[in-house]
């Protein structure tokens, strides 16, 4: 190296986060996704639970998609299934 800038590594390195970052970036929005479609398809007790959840996943990102698959598909039923009481 002669000294004319900086390493290749440092390049190589963020190169490397950013490819790593853009990958999470698109896991969490294609899983975002996937509860949005989940939600609007699913039936629940009332329109305000199925509304209510909308809003979280809508609104909390990955954070409210992950609730929601803990937490609310759980409750909800798909059409044509047998309700839980």
């Amino acid at each position: 190296m002669n000294g004319s800038g900086p390493p290749l590594i440092f390049f190589s390195f963020f190169f490397v986060f950013w490819c790593v970052m853009m990958l999470i970036g698109l896991a969490s929005t294609v899983f975002w996704i996937i509860a949005i479609v989940d939600v609007a398809r699913r039936q629940f007790k009332d329109d305000n639970t199925k509304l209510l959840w909308v809003v979280v996943v809508v609104v909390g990102h990955l954070i409210g998609s992950i609730v929601y698959y803990i937490v609310g598909k759980p409750t909800g039923w798909m059409p044509g299934e047998r309700p839980l009481s």
